[in-house]
C-alpha cells in the first residue's frame, strides 16, 4: 500500500502534467480575431437617414461574399432612399485606407450597379449621381490595393460620408491691361488672375500677337496655376522666336482649364494691352 509521501509526489507529477498540457493548447491555439462590421453583408445594410450622414466603422475585418459585385473587397453596405431628388455625393473622405466605393440601384441579388470610384481624392473614393426620390439605392464601400500590383489591401478605419453634391466646377479668367517686354530677346511676360469656386490646379494658355507693319510678332505660352475661390495671380512668358515684341499695344487671347473628380470648366479671355519695357 502506497504511503501517503508516494500518493503526494504522485498528485504532484498530475497537477504538473496537467498545467503543462494547459499551457501547451495555449501558445498553439488559434489568435483570437474580431468579429467582421455589422454591416458586412447587404442583408445587414446601414440605413442612411438623409444628408449630411456619417458612419466611422473599423473594417479589417470585413469580408468579399459571392454576392459582393462592386469594384473593390473586403466590401461593407449602406441603403439609402432620398425623400427628395437630386444629385448626391457618397464618399469616404477621412478613411486610413485605399477605399473604392460602388452604387446600385434595385434589390439585393438583383442589383444593377449605376457607379464605381476608386481615388477621386487621393487614396479616398467619392461617387456622384441623380437619384430619384422614393427608390431605395445601395452603396458598397470596399478595399482597394495592396503593397503589390494585383494584391488587395486590407480594411481599416472607414469614414463613409453622404450629402447634397456640391456645385459643378466653375472658372473665370481675367487678364491684366498691361505686359512688359522680357528681359531676354523676343519675350513678353504678361499677367492675370484665376478664380475658381472650389480649389483644382488650372491650365492657362494662349497667345499675343502683335502687328509690326506687315510684320506679325507672335508667341504662345502654357503654365500651371492654382485656382481657388480667392483670385490667384498668374504670369506666364511668352517667346515670339526671332522677331522682337515693341513696346506698344498687342492682342492677348488666353484659355483657362481646369477638372475636379467629377467635372471640367474652362474660360476664355480676350483683350488688348499694352506692353513696356
Amino acid at each position: 500500500m502506497p504511503t501517503r509521501t508516494t500518493q503526494g509526489r504522485r498528485q504532484l507529477r498530475l497537477y504538473t502534467a496537467l498545467v503543462i498540457a494547459g499551457a501547451l493548447a495555449t501558445i498553439g491555439a488559434a489568435p483570437a480575431h474580431a468579429a467582421p462590421p455589422g454591416n458586412d453583408e447587404i442583408h445587414n445594410a446601414v440605413v442612411v437617414p438623409g444628408v449630411g450622414f456619417t458612419d466611422t466603422r473599423d473594417t479589417t475585418e470585413a469580408t468579399f461574399a459571392e454576392g459582393d459585385s462592386g469594384c473593390g473587397a473586403a466590401t461593407v453596405w449602406y441603403t439609402f432612399t432620398p425623400d427628395t431628388g437630386g444629385t448626391y455625393q457618397f464618399d469616404t473622405v477621412g478613411s486610413d485606407y485605399d477605399t473604392t466605393l460602388a452604387l446600385f440601384e434595385g434589390s439585393p441579388g438583383a442589383l444593377t450597379l449605376l457607379a464605381c470610384n476608386d481615388d477621386a481624392f487621393g487614396l479616398q473614393s467619392a461617387i456622384r449621381h441623380e437619384l430619384t426620390a422614393g427608390t431605395t439605392y445601395y452603396v458598397e464601400a470596399g478595399t482597394c490595393c495592396g503593397g503589390e500590383v494585383g494584391q488587395v489591401g486590407p480594411g481599416g478605419n472607414l469614414v463613409f460620408n453622404v450629402g447634397s453634391a456640391p456645385p459643378a466646377l466653375e472658372i473665370q479668367l481675367a487678364l491684366d491691361p498691361q505686359g512688359r517686354i522680357g528681359a531676354e530677346p523676343g519675350t513678353a511676360i504678361v499677367s492675370g488672375t484665376v478664380t475658381c469656386n472650389t480649389e483644382v490646379n488650372a491650365v492657362i494658355s494662349g497667345t499675343l500677337r502683335q502687328r509690326q507693319g506687315l510684320n506679325i510678332a507672335r508667341g504662345d505660352f502654357f503654365i500651371e496655376s492654382p485656382c481657388s475661390t480667392t483670385p490667384t495671380a498668374w504670369t506666364a512668358t511668352v517667346d515670339a522666336g526671332t522677331r522682337l515684341f515693341l513696346p506698344k499695344s498687342a492682342t492677348l487671347n488666353a484659355n483657362a482649364f481646369a477638372c475636379d473628380p467629377f467635372t471640367c470648366a474652362q474660360d476664355a479671355a480676350t483683350r488688348t494691352i499694352k506692353l513696356r519695357r
